[in-house]
């Protein structure tokens, strides 16, 4: 019986140039294909490599992926993890080879846990908040206390770094782990448009920099990237608090500063602005643009023109993105369904159109802090002339449709296209 010989790297190497040529020229259901195949592996290895050149566009697709304890883990964590090749030592950053050796020092050091956040998980899907938030909570704080403990984490040569190098960075990711509640919390009070606690902010700002200052910057990223409404406050705050010295004597406004280059040089990689929106639904796409030209203006405070020359380009890109979602959504979530309304369809589908009908509406001032008024405008009057021209043969048919138009384009507007379409 013949053995199987293990390729060279060299051949390895070719052999993955090849397919990652290939997986450039794949359709997003091509790829979203493969992505189901490797989370159906328990191990990956060598086989992640595969993602490697499709993460900008997996950013953008924004696929259902399965929970399991890797991606629960660094899920709050996000917007902190960059590509290997873009980390350098001292960024308020995770490189993306270093996640294996911080998951199984987790995995060595509390495996109960583990093991029980696995039987919370089966079967479940990251599209489930309610399953994500309960397996977090119990996952997330353990997690943090065993890297904030870290002395040698395993496998520390397959990451490349010095072992003193990833025993610091295991302990500021679990500083800022240990903050993963409440802000989690913060932010899903921010996207129901509740008033930020200011307080409760400089708590957890306090207790990390008492713990572990240099994590501050990590942490800074975070609140920019899902809280920008609270960084001005926050830095106000610390002014107030200390009115003299520059900026290293503000620990706040030096990691502010870091995290608006990393974040700066994030945005303007490729898919980096089209990853802010992604695949968003609908009636989520008028927060998320609002927060993403929030963004935008606090990295343009007090920088420099080459940078606002570059945060132009990152604001056309987020433009051309956001326009493109609207488009797909409006397809997808209201012209389609419009098609079906008739006496038959339920006062829940009606709703559901109702409130994507809105959706559309308030966007519309959100798109124009990008500087797409007229473009969005075309599209909200592509909407406005499907649901006019419909041909409807019941009162209930009609009454739904004008409530669409008059969500749409106004009461006045409204009526004046029905008369015309129906003339």
């Amino acid at each position: 019986m013949s053995r199987r010989v293990a390729p060279e790297p060299e051949a390895r190497d070719a052999s993955l140039a090849s397919l990652h040529t290939q997986l450039e020229r794949a359709r997003d259901p091509q790829v979203q294909r493969l992505v189901e195949m490797l989370d159906r592996l328990p191990e990956r290895g060598h086989l992640d490599a595969l993602l490697a050149p499709l993460r900008p566009r997996l950013a953008r697709m924004r696929p259902d992926r399965p929970l399991a304890i890797p991606r629960l883990l660094f899920l709050p964590l996000d917007a902190v993890i960059v590509p290997s090749d873009r980390w350098r030592p001292g960024a308020p950053a995770i490189p993306r080879h270093a996640l294996l050796p911080l998951l199984e020092l987790v995995r060595m050091d509390c495996p109960t846990v583990c093991q029980e956040v696995e039987r919370m998980i089966a079967g479940r899907w990251l599209s489930e908040p309610a399953v994500v938030a309960q397996a977090g909570a119990h996952l997330w704080p353990a997690a943090a206390q065993a890297l904030i403990r870290a002395q040698t984490p395993p496998h520390a040569h397959s990451a490349g770094l010095p072992v003193a190098v990833l025993c610091s960075l295991a302990r500021d990711v679990g500083a800022v782990l240990a903050q993963a509640m409440p802000l989690q919390a913060f932010a899903a009070a921010a996207a129901r448009g509740l008033e930020l606690r200011l307080e409760g902010l400089l708590d957890v700002v306090a207790q990390l920099h008492a713990t572990r200052p240099h994590a501050l910057g990590m942490m800074m990223v975070l609140m920019h990237a899902r809280l920008p409404d609270a960084i001005e406050p926050l830095l106000a705050a610390e002014a107030e608090c200390e009115p003299e010295g520059g900026c290293e004597a503000r620990p706040l406004a030096h990691a502010a500063a870091l995290a608006r280059d990393m974040l700066i040089e994030r945005l303007s990689a490729e898919g980096g602005a089209e990853a802010v929106i992604g695949r968003t639904m609908l009636a989520e796409l008028p927060e998320r643009v609002r927060q993403a030209a929030r963004l935008l203006q606090l990295l343009g405070n007090g920088t420099s023109p080459e940078r606002r020359v570059l945060l132009a380009q990152v604001g056309g890109r987020l433009l051309t993105g956001c326009l493109r979602r609207f488009e797909a959504a409006l397809g997808a979530e209201f012209l389609t369904p419009l098609a079906d309304l008739s006496a038959a369809v339920s006062d829940a589908e009606v709703e559901r159109l109702e409130a994507t009908a809105r959706a559309l509406r308030n966007a519309r001032e959100q798109v124009r802090l990008l500087g797409g008024g007229e473009d969005f405008d075309a599209l909200l009057r592509r909407a406005v002339e499907q649901v006019a021209a419909m041909r409807v043969d019941t009162s209930v048919a009609r009454a739904d449709q004008a409530r669409l138009m008059e969500i749409l384009a106004g009461p006045e507007e409204a009526w004046a296209l029905l008369q015309a379409v129906r003339a």
